[in-house]
């Protein structure tokens, strides 16, 4: 592939799927896995050069830096490729995944509804990540430290 990158070093699609080949294998965890992601993220900006239009870059790249656990980083990227596919599901239950890897389940909630009200049928990304979301966020208002600070603020207002 990158060989047929640099016979066509205008075609970005070449440098999309080079980018997600380096991506998914970073992905297997093997030791050179960080120097893979780095690659990938390189790939999907040259696949930006030759399109700045495709949204789809912008979200791998940020699936990549939630994989390096930038999340912080991560985030203007998934919101740019929303900002280029405003209506699309894919990108949205991507929105709303990174915002669940980043611990942010409020956030991720209305991400991840709106990837489902897009496209109900079948939007496993959306749905897996929007039970999580939801389970986490029910654990943090059964937590007895959260229970006790509402009985406190209760009794204060009292």
């Amino acid at each position: 592939m990158e060989r047929a990158y640099a016979i066509e070093p205008h075609n970005g699609d070449t440098a999309y799927t080079i980018g997600e080949i380096y991506r998914l294998t970073s992905l297997e965890g093997k030791a050179d896995f960080a120097q893979r992601a780095d690659q990938a993220i390189l790939w999907y900006q040259r696949g930006l050069t030759n399109n700045p239009f495709h949204s789809v870059n912008y979200m791998r790249w940020g699936m990549v830096l939630d994989f390096l656990d930038r999340h912080d980083e991560a985030e203007a990227l998934f919101l740019k490729a929303d900002e280029l596919d405003p209506n699309g599901y894919f990108t949205s239950a991507h929105v709303g995944q990174h915002y669940v890897d980043a611990g942010d389940y409020a956030s991720a909630r209305p991400w991840l509804e709106r990837s489902i009200f897009l496209f109900r049928k079948d939007n496993p990304i959306a749905e897996t990540n929007l039970k999580i979301a939801n389970d986490r966020l029910l654990e943090a208002t059964q937590d007895p430290l959260l229970q006790k600070l509402r009985e406190r603020m209760q009794h204060q207002k009292d």
